[in-house]
């Protein structure tokens, strides 16, 4: 089903694996992160060079794109089925200038299409990167081609997100501080650049 399961079956290795969300015979190839704080990570988000463009419409985000070995999404309808039960959210970001930060959430669930993929986060109990996800928690997920476009989001989004009027981190915007289409529309956390990010989910142990 995810990446703890795989792990509970031996598996102490980080790498990419096929898992089956749905408990029938539609798969993902994920990468399982084993490393960090205790391993069986299902990571659905990853970007490391921007290779991969997250300038993306409703439908690529609800089904998933990338390449799961480079950058990828795993797509809002596995993010669902994964966060059924009570998870977790790790999110892992490195700075432009090199140094990581990392920021845990106790209590995360994806809500189904119905409902737009809203975001249900619980309070942050611990982290180096700062509570910025929180600003954004009970959004709908919105793409430029679904969503009111109110706010600065009409302004600034090319990406999909769990957006509020805007947003202190938006880890799908643009890649590259040259590349900005403003100053807020970047792979940013706080107004900050960041070269990588990985956000994660592990149903809780």
């Amino acid at each position: 089903m995810d990446c703890l399961e795989i792990m509970d079956q031996g598996q102490r290795i980080s790498g990419i694996f096929r898992i089956y969300p749905w408990n029938n015979s539609t798969y993902k190839d994920v990468l399982c992160d084993m490393d960090t704080m205790g391993g069986g990570w299902t990571v659905f988000q990853k970007r490391i060079d921007g290779s991969v463009s997250f300038s993306r419409n409703w439908t690529e985000y609800q089904h998933g794109f990338g390449n799961v070995s480079a950058e990828y999404w795993l797509g809002n309808d596995a993010l669902n089925a994964l966060t059924l039960n009570s998870s977790s959210l790790y999110v892992k970001l490195q700075h432009a200038n090199g140094n990581h930060y990392f920021q845990y959430y106790s209590d995360f669930r994806i809500s189904g299409a119905d409902d737009d993929y809203r975001l249900y986060l619980g309070s942050s109990s611990n982290g180096t990167a700062g509570d910025r996800l929180t600003y954004n928690n009970n959004q709908t997920f919105k793409t430029p081609d679904h969503s009111l476009r109110t706010g600065c989001f009409r302004l600034y989004t090319e990406g999909g997100w769990w957006f509020r009027n805007c947003h202190w981190a938006y880890l799908n915007g643009v890649y590259g501080s040259g590349k900005w289409v403003n100053p807020w529309d970047g792979v940013i956390e706080y107004g900050t650049d960041f070269r990588s990010s990985r956000m994660m989910t592990r149903r809780l142990i």
